[in-house]
């Protein structure tokens, strides 16, 4: 078999169709061997027959379905099985240079990859990276880059990795000599760093989840019904909460807080747990409309009509369905690493027209909603009942 192949590549030049006569020999002998060589040698000759013809590569794997060996396949259930996983490595290997090729265009919409299975996807990128570290492949640019970044964001980060990889080279050695390397390199830099920072914080707060499990559960007496028209309780009651048990961080999800309402909450905070970082999970149908000012503005300027200090270290993420801007989340959860909050009705409400009632959570009870809380604070969570969220993330600055 590697014998066929050499003669095969020599005689590419001058002579193709007795190189294509000498891989379709090769090709022959390769697909009834059933040893770990197999790969090897199959991506050998697709990688050579890819290089005469890219229809004929495919019509190479093809022909294992009408070739005359099929009858002996079926009266030998070994050989039939190592014929399927020569054709399945020859396809894969096909495929991989099909998607190979396109990462060298400029045009063009990108390929589907939904259907390619991610290892094959993590094969191509790991050659391309290797291909520019060689100087065998020119960079593409940056806006092709994303395009397929943006893949990588679906996928698992075993199988993400070499995309990325391949995008920071890729954007490397673009860019290199040019003004835009101290924005973009740096900008992909610090995505980079802030995503560590996420993935450090999740295995934190996994860990964190799982030391809480073995704590014995405290029994939920800890309740308080707030009536109509008394607000000012309401209030007291959530700062009192704020100063004894909220510390490093508070998360809160509450699908009806806007500029107004998420101003009033860390003007409290401000007051009552000045060091915790807090996170806010809101939802897109809520925010205001028909504005000419960003959200991100829109709660930037509410917070300096109310306060002349720096706000607290504040993230706020905004979420709904894509149709209908719907929240992923309907209650009302303050959470903290000690314990949190169940409020009856939004904060903009409680206390106002209707009773309600602010229940304190169990050590267990918070940290069930906080595992499900982060799939969106943290833009885990991409579909709900099979329809795409959308995200706005932003830090809230004076």
């Amino acid at each position: 078999i590697d014998g066929l192949c050499r003669i095969a590549d020599r005689c590419s030049e001058f002579d193709q169709t007795f190189s294509r006569q000498c891989l379709k020999e090769a090709f022959d002998l390769v697909k009834w061997r059933p040893d770990r060589h197999a790969a090897s040698m199959c991506r050998t000759i697709i990688n050579a027959a890819h290089a005469l013809s890219e229809e004929w590569a495919a019509a190479l794997v093809g022909s294992m379905d009408d070739d005359s060996a099929r009858q002996n396949a079926r009266q030998f259930s070994g050989e039939a099985t190592s014929k399927r996983m020569a054709k399945q490595l020859a396809q894969q290997r096909v495929n991989e240079l099909k998607l190979r090729e396109e990462l060298t265009k400029e045009a063009g919409i990108p390929s589907d990859l939904s259907e390619v299975p991610t290892d094959e996807i993590a094969d191509v990128f790991w050659e391309s990276i290797g291909g520019l570290n060689s100087g065998r492949r020119e960079p593409v640019s940056i806006n092709r880059s994303r395009c397929y970044l943006k893949i990588a964001a679906a996928m698992p980060m075993q199988f993400a990795y070499p995309v990325i990889s391949w995008a920071i080279e890729n954007a490397k050695r673009k860019l290199k000599g040019t003004t835009q390397v101290s924005t973009i390199i740096r900008g992909m830099f610090e995505a980079a760093t802030s995503t560590a920072e996420l993935i450090t914080k999740m295995v934190a707060i996994r860990r964190a989840g799982a030391t809480r499990s073995l704590q014995p559960l405290a029994l939920n007496i800890a309740s308080s019904v707030v009536k109509a028209g008394e607000r000012h309780k309401a209030l007291e009651e959530i700062e009192r909460w704020l100063s004894e048990d909220v510390s490093e961080y508070l998360k809160i999800s509450d699908p009806f807080i806007g500029p107004v309402e998420a101003s009033q909450i860390l003007r409290m905070v401000l007051a009552s747990a000045p060091d915790a970082t807090v996170s806010i999970l809101t939802s897109k149908k809520h925010q205001p409309k028909n504005t000419a000012q960003s959200l991100e503005d829109q709660y930037s300027s509410e917070w300096r009509k109310i306060c002349d200090q720096e706000p607290p270290d504040c993230q706020i993420t905004v979420a709904g369905l894509r149709s209908s801007g719907e929240p992923p989340v309907h209650d009302r959860w303050w959470i903290t690493s000690r314990g949190g909050l169940r409020l009856g009705t939004s904060f903009n409400s409680i206390g106002d027209k209707k009773d309600s009632e602010i229940v304190r959570l169990t050590l267990q009870e918070a940290a069930d909603r906080e595992q499900q809380l982060n799939m969106y604070l943290y833009g885990l969570a991409r579909e709900r009942q099979g329809e795409r969220i959308t995200y706005t993330t932003f830090t809230l600055e004076r």
